[in-house]
């Protein structure tokens, strides 16, 4: 961005004055001969007073740092790798499994939950956990589901005792009971509603008043399992809570051990630091230094992140500066976030809330679309008309700058072949059954390669499209994606991926790996086995699979014995590994990889994680070797690569492509899987209850979670359409109809023959 902004600025200094006099209008601006000085030495001023280009995060570690030296905060953490993160997150965990404070809250979990699922939890809420005591959770719990306290068992009064020990010769309890004891079966059913008749009908005439004073005690038995089932749940959640409470402990003890900060630490300690009495001075530093706020993907800004800038706006224009300005970009549409803390609830607030503190305010719709076709953007229009939840208020038609009309079209599903069993074989025989995945794959790369085999033209273009042209949407990563990827794999198509990836599942890394191995133990005949088939080691001279069976089958010692025996240019270039100067755990890492010699990105940025974590991290050989592995690093392709792109929706935000095939395979939006909500009135998590101890509030809490996530996934949809500027292609796997599937939805829309598809 600083970069093209530079770019742009030069150009403006360098234009004849009636190219510039275009530029300015083509830009909005009026071409006065006060612009136009002022485009011309906006350069040397920006090259004078550069603008500062940093995320959220960026800001407020330099602000700390700024303030730190200045002695108002004491100490100076380094903020964490992503892996640290992750390394101490663990640590942290392992230290809450032997806390013996934890056992008993840790056995209640375990009984419904595994390790994993606690994990993911407590990791997703060291971003979200206030400050709440323990008195104040307890006090929220009890609002949320409706009690003061525990229930008492109502024992039955003397007159129902005689009745039931006379009519129905039951045994009265002296205590508390469960709902499945014998006595409480007698007056509820298995839901714990009341039955329809308690006495049966021969007893009941025998004794008329019976029955509705049994009825009445049987209503005051419901109520007090309805409560206590609530209760138990109360106290679930405040366990679980403790658990939170005891992990932060030892999260918090970790990083500050290791002088540590995490990116929520940065807002918390920038928050913190704005409300110090000092504030004032910062406020005077800042004040020297922003004359001009912006903020871009407004919508994908986290709530605490809004705090800060909410500060920084009321101190700075606290001062009535004329020179002074803030500029908010953002498309509630393309908020989908969440998982990051973005609300689009706290967008919308503050979208009004910053109007009423600068002034004047301008309102700017963007609804001008400089990169998608007519008929696509006709397309989104009338398929959000029907559906607009999720989108905001004022949901305007699109205006498309492009000339070209563009296309859509409609895969038809593919037919899912389904093996016919004999229901009583009398061998078991092998069938090659193919998944679902496959068949989509096959169905969409041979409309790919038919397309570019018929010349599709692309008008934004002018020119036949190619492999580069074609880009694949998901809404999640997982085998769709594999199988593509083995798919281009196999047709030599080439291919990028721009979802993040696991670097320890790629061959070249594996290959690295594998000489490491070798280097610490040139004895294990399985590895060494694996890296003779290695690129690296194939160079030496060809080892096929007879070759390497031979090796292993004759072998009379180990296979490094036979190999120096029989392949001795393999042989020397190993001996030069197992020789090479070892003077850290790192070193072995940089010796493979310098014996290797492969260049390769994913490679270059494996090394690089490998050096930040033996260098911050301590380790030994194997220490590095077992964390790699633990945590493997991951590689997020930012540069454009030729071929196929594919990606999940998510991960091709802010991106774009001539073709855009969406593939929709019917999942249903659903947070039935989650253990745990999230309460926005106190800030923290309980343990989502079952409807059976649900109330008013915990019930709308439910739907809340759930209609956000169904707005949400419209607003992906909206992502996912809009990333087409002239081709949009729908595939999917066989799925019935439903409001929240893409497929049909675009389907229905072209079937209304608003659209007419290619």
């Amino acid at each position: 961005m600083q970069q093209r902004l530079l770019q742009k600025i030069k150009l403006l200094a360098e234009l004849p004055d009636l190219a510039l006099t275009d530029e300015l209008l083509s830009l909005g601006e009026q071409p006065t001969s006060a612009n136009v000085t002022k485009a011309k030495n906006l350069y040397s001023i920006i090259k004078s007073q550069p603008v500062s280009i940093q995320t959220v995060h960026s800001f407020c570690q330099n602000l700390l740092q700024r303030q730190m030296g200045q002695n108002i905060l004491n100490s100076t953490p380094r903020v964490m790798e992503n892996f640290e993160e992750r390394t101490y997150l663990t640590q942290a965990f392992e230290k809450l499994i032997e806390d013996k404070e934890a056992t008993h809250y840790l056995e209640e979990f375990f009984i419904f939950h595994g390790e994993t699922v606690l994990f993911e939890y407590l990791s997703s809420t060291t971003r979200t956990v206030h400050s709440l005591n323990f008195d104040d959770a307890q006090k929220r719990l009890f609002e949320l589901f409706d009690i003061s306290g525990a229930p008492q068992f109502p024992l039955p009064p003397l007159e129902i005792q005689g009745y039931l020990k006379g009519l129905l010769n039951v045994t009265i309890p002296t205590d508390t009971i469960s709902k499945e004891h014998s006595f409480a079966q007698c007056f509820l059913t298995q839901k714990g509603t009341v039955r329809a008749k308690i006495l049966p009908a021969s007893i009941q005439k025998q004794y008329p008043d019976a029955e509705p004073i049994l009825k009445i005690y049987a209503e005051e038995l419901a109520h007090y399992f309805s409560k206590k089932i609530r209760f138990d749940q109360v106290q679930k959640s405040l366990h679980f809570w403790q658990l939170q409470q005891i992990f932060q402990k030892h999260y918090k003890n970790l990083k500050e051990t290791h002088n540590l900060w995490d990116f929520h630490d940065l807002i918390e300690k920038t928050l913190q630091t704005l409300k110090l009495d000092d504030f004032d001075q910062i406020l005077l530093d800042l004040n020297y230094r922003i004359d001009h706020l912006l903020v871009d993907e407004a919508q994908d800004t986290s709530v605490d992140q809004w705090h800060v800038i909410e500060h920084l706006v009321q101190g700075l224009f606290d001062h009535h500066s004329t020179d002074r300005s803030i500029f908010v970009v953002g498309d509630e549409k393309q908020s989908i976030y969440s998982f990051q803390g973005a609300d689009i609830r706290m967008y919308q607030y503050m979208q009004k809330h910053i109007s009423t503190l600068c002034q004047p305010w301008e309102n700017v719709a963007l609804s001008t679309s400089f990169r998608s076709a007519k008929d696509i953007l006709n397309l989104v229009d009338k398929v959000f008309e029907q559906n607009p939840k999720g989108l905001g208020e004022n949901v305007s038609k699109h205006i498309a700058y492009q000339k070209f009309n563009g296309c859509i079209e409609i895969l038809p599903f593919i037919e899912l072949e389904t093996p016919t069993i004999d229901p009583w074989p009398v061998f078991e025989t092998y069938s090659d059954t193919r998944e679902p995945e496959q068949y989509l794959t096959e169905q969409v790369l041979n409309h790919i390669e038919q397309s570019i085999a018929n010349g599709l033209f692309l008008a934004s273009e002018n020119r036949h499209a190619t492999y580069d042209d074609f880009m694949i949407l998901m809404r999640k990563r997982g085998r769709q994606m594999q199988e593509i990827a083995s798919a281009c794999q196999e047709r030599n198509i080439p291919y990028s991926a721009f979802d993040p990836k696991n670097l320890m599942e790629c061959l070249v890394i594996r290959d690295l790996l594998s000489a490491v191995e070798f280097m610490l133990m040139p004895l294990n005949d399985l590895n060494l086995a694996a890296l003779l088939k290695t690129p690296w080691m194939q160079q030496q001279g060809k080892i096929d699979e007879n070759n390497l069976f031979n090796l292993c089958h004759s072998r009379k010692g180990s296979l490094w014995d036979e190999v120096q025996t029989h392949y001795q240019s393999h042989a020397k270039t190993l001996n030069q590994l197992l020789q090479s100067p070892l003077s850290s755990a790192y070193h072995y890492f940089q010796n493979a990889y310098d014996a290797m010699n492969v260049q390769c990105e994913l490679l270059h940025s494996f090394m690089d994680d490998v050096f930040k974590r033996f260098n911050l991290l301590k380790l030994n050989i194997r220490e590095l070797v077992e964390h790699l592995h633990r945590h493997p690093p991951i590689f997020t392709q930012t540069n454009h690569q030729k071929g196929i792109k594919f990606s999940t929706v998510h991960g091709a935000k802010g991106l774009e492509s001539p073709v855009v095939i969406i593939l929709d395979h019917g999942d249903e939006v659903s947070m039935k899987q989650d253990t745990v909500l999230y309460d926005p009135v106190a800030q923290f998590w309980f343990l989502k209850p079952p409807m059976a101890a649900d109330t008013i509030l915990t019930a709308a809490l439910k739907e809340h979670h759930q209609q956000a996530l169904e707005f949400e996934h419209n607003r992906l949809f909206y992502v996912a359409l809009t990333r087409a500027k002239e081709h949009l292609i729908l595939a999917g796997l066989p799925h019935e109809q439903s409001p929240n599937s893409w497929y049909w939805r675009v389907s229905n829309v072209v079937k209304e023959n608003v659209i007419a598809p290619i």
